[in-house]
């Protein structure tokens, strides 16, 4: 069987570890998920993901890696979800480094900064550190989604999805809580003409010290998918600029919505679980 390869996305823990989203740090090339649920993998989230292609819009860390996901494996249409993952190539994005002093460092000064960082990961991890524009993302491979899997690999089948016939959704609700982030991003966008904010208001809404306060960036970056992906209340009009939809005016009026949740975020074909070796 072919090796199943995707992308994930980090940030610099304290520790100068590469960091993911949930805030695990790997300390070598390897991380293993621990799941409790049995079986592994099948009704739950735990796992670690990635996706088969190397933009993602909702993700704004400058460093990218490459990775091969074995051990048991979720295999999904557009990513993968595994208790065993290994890095087989880093990237530095280099936008995603600088940005917030881009206006005010000299082009010598981002190279020494992006030379300085790879040079550390490059040490730390045992591989060479590519710099990348964000722009050229757009240029690295694509990985295939796994085909043919033998069936000595698939030890659990739970959805047969398709599109004609999709994984059933889960029918969750949501309560908006007074003076929370969504219910002053909420009120806010009701009030405006054509229903439509700046996302530097819907920043300032977030939390008032938005770098600095407990959610950070990638809190933000949450909150934004949340509201335009899973709840629906937000659509996104223009760059930088958001709308308010009749579901959220109607959750802003009635304090409760409904929202469909699929299992994981971009699940649409499902195999459950398939058990891969190692790659060599």
């Amino acid at each position: 069987m072919e090796p199943i390869r995707g992308y994930r996305y980090y940030g610099l823990s304290p520790t100068g570890n590469i960091q993911g989203m949930m805030g695990a740090n790997w300390r070598d090339r390897q991380l293993t998920a621990v799941c409790t649920h049995a079986p592994e993998l099948a009704e739950c989230g735990c796992g670690i993901y990635g996706r088969y292609g190397p933009i993602n819009e909702y993700r704004d860390q400058p460093i990218l890696t490459s990775c091969f996901f074995f051990g048991r494996v979720v295999v999904a249409s557009e990513g993968v979800r595994a208790t065993k993952a290994r890095i087989e190539a880093i990237w530095l994005i280099a936008d995603n480094v600088h940005k917030t002093f881009s206006n005010v460092l000299s082009e010598e000064t981002k190279v020494r900064i992006h030379e300085e960082i790879g040079y550390f990961l490059s040490a730390r991890y045992g591989l060479p550190v590519t710099v990348i524009e964000k722009n050229d993302l757009e240029k690295l491979a694509v990985y295939d989604v796994p085909q043919n899997i033998p069936d000595e690999f698939i030890v659990g089948r739970f959805s047969e999805a398709s599109s004609d016939s999709p994984m059933p959704p889960l029918i969750r609700k949501l309560t908006l809580k007074e003076r929370s982030r969504l219910a002053r991003s909420l009120a806010y966008a009701a009030a405006e003409p054509n229903g439509i904010v700046k996302a530097a208001v819907l920043r300032g809404l977030h939390c008032k010290e938005w770098r600095d306060c407990i959610h950070g960036v990638t809190g933000y970056a949450t909150f934004i998918g949340h509201v335009l992906s899973r709840y629906r209340v937000f659509v996104r009009v223009k760059r930088g600029s958001y709308q308010i939809t009749d579901r959220g005016r109607a959750l802003l009026e009635s304090g409760v919505l409904d929202y469909e949740e699929r299992r994981w975020s971009w699940v649409r074909e499902v195999f459950v679980p398939v058990q891969v070796p190692e790659p060599e």
